[in-house]
């Protein structure tokens, strides 16, 4: 047989199933010297559990980094709920662990050691596929092919963690076809209806904390919890323009409809949403786009990412292109969302760089976790002592740069760059990246360092 064009004759290669792969894994692992490159789609320990054959492999790759051999592994960000265990092992000992990009697909089952030793076929790293599924994988050695997949290893994107989904537990539910076109919600963004969507939320809110469709209608406190002067006008428009409430006027209470919809699609809106003040902090776009990013990312196959080009957003969501734009926009200094933005790419049947932008792929989004000022300010203190104040207000300057002033990730990120290369030299590079078209894949930290890491740049490494 042949495997990448090498002859399958050596005794050392041979067919691997059920314990047998484990077995030789293991060994693998045992006996590395120098190196252990693994690229998995999924890896899933069983917590708790003695007889744990992930949980070994996991603790002899944390051996061997401890013994001083390079451990690497790669694992599918799509896969993100599965893997995230693992990760957080690898991570806590040390060793290099990172998700591919949301852009790409990584499914490969791949392990090589020492240069030498490749172990390749369909099993993932679990107890299903070790003792129940029908795998089958090779073991070949051969410094030919462990250079092939290492050059492939090398080349798969690295992204971010992807964040912690939010439990469901806490928090508003809501319906997503209140967000649709004609819906009362997305109606009261193209009316400019701020104090009516604010009010709105909050009398559900008070509902699902209550279990009832009739609440006390507290003028006093809907004010100050609003911002406003009064709650009469926004009041009537959710009576008489959306019909989404019906208020009685003796006994001051406001009912709302039966619950609409199912619940399937129900998205849930973070209790930090009101706790942290965002009700004030974002503008009505911004706060409609967070509720379309957890509605959107609660439907998507590969949560918590989710992909929506802004064409079929305004179709689907009845607000305008420019106003999706910029609550993105919004969204993203405020590091509530990340965006893994499509780079255009120049082709035969693309006649030009401005038609290759608008028929680039769909941008990757993903919704954070929201963070309180006390917590922000908590971590930014610890990169002020990590990096010194200087340091820490030139990687702001960077960051910002890129539409990213409150995205710790990448200030640290650049922190490091100005250790490496210098404040002077990260600051012109990352110049270039930000003359790149506004929206497009290539205004990211991860350009400025693919740029400062170029051959073409003097004392690149």
């Amino acid at each position: 047989g042949m495997l990448l064009g090498l002859p399958l004759c050596s005794r050392a290669d041979r067919v691997l199933t059920g314990t047998n792969y484990f077995h030789a894994v293991s060994k693998a692992i045992a006996t590395a010297t120098t190196s252990i490159d693994v690229q998995m789609y999924f890896i899933i320990p069983n917590q708790g559990s003695r007889d744990d054959p992930v949980g070994r492999l996991l603790d002899g790759l944390v051996a061997a980094k401890k013994r001083g051999v390079r451990v690497r592994v790669i694992l599918e960000d799509g896969k993100a709920r599965e893997n995230r265990q693992a990760y957080r092992v690898l991570k806590a000992n040390g060793i290099d662990v990172a998700f591919d990009t949301p852009l790409s697909l990584m499914h490969s089952k791949a392990v090589v050691v020492d240069g030498k030793v490749c172990i390749v076929g369909s099993t993932n790293w679990s107890r299903a596929a070790f003792k129940s599924n029908h795998e089958v994988a090779l073991l070949v050695e051969s410094g030919k092919l462990a250079g092939e997949l290492t050059e492939g290893f090398e080349k798969i994107a690295r992204g971010r963690a992807p964040p912690v989904e939010a439990d469901g537990k806490d928090g508003l539910r809501i319906p997503h076809l209140l967000l649709l076109a004609g819906a009362p919600l997305s109606r009261m963004v193209t009316d400019r209806a701020d104090y009516a969507f604010d009010l709105y939320l909050l009398l559900r809110k008070a509902a699902q904390e209550a279990k009832t469709r009739t609440v006390s209608f507290d003028g006093d406190a809907l004010k100050k919890a609003l911002g406003c002067r009064n709650v009469r006008r926004p009041r009537l428009r959710l009576v008489e323009r959306y019909a989404v409430i019906t208020y009685d006027e003796k006994a001051m209470k406001a009912t709302l409809p039966p619950q609409e919809g199912t619940g399937e699609a129900d998205f849930v809106l973070p209790a930090g949403y009101w706790e942290y003040g965002f009700t004030r902090k974002l503008s009505l776009r911004a706060k409609f786009m967070y509720l379309v990013s957890l509605a959107e990312a609660r439907r998507s196959s590969r949560a918590p990412y989710w992909f929506r080009s802004q064409k079929d957003m305004a179709r689907i969501y009845g607000i305008s292109d420019y106003t999706i734009s910029l609550g993105l926009q919004e969204l993203e200094r405020e590091n509530i969302i990340e965006v893994e933005r499509s780079r255009a790419k120049l082709t035969g049947k693309v006649p030009n760089a401005a038609a290759a932008f608008a028929d680039r792929p769909s941008n990757v989004y993903c919704v954070n976790p929201l963070i309180s000022d006390d917590i922000y300010e908590k971590r930014r203190a610890e990169l002020l002592a990590r990096y010194g104040k200087k340091v820490l207000e030139q990687s702001t300057d960077l960051s910002a740069d890129l539409n990213e002033p409150k995205d710790l990730k990448d200030i640290e990120g650049f922190a490091r760059l100005i250790r490496e290369y210098g404040y002077d030299t990260v600051r012109d590079i990352n110049n270039v990246t930000i003359e790149s078209k506004k929206g497009g894949g290539r205004r990211t930290l991860e350009h400025t360092i693919e740029l400062l890491r170029s051959p073409a740049l003097p004392g690149s490494r």
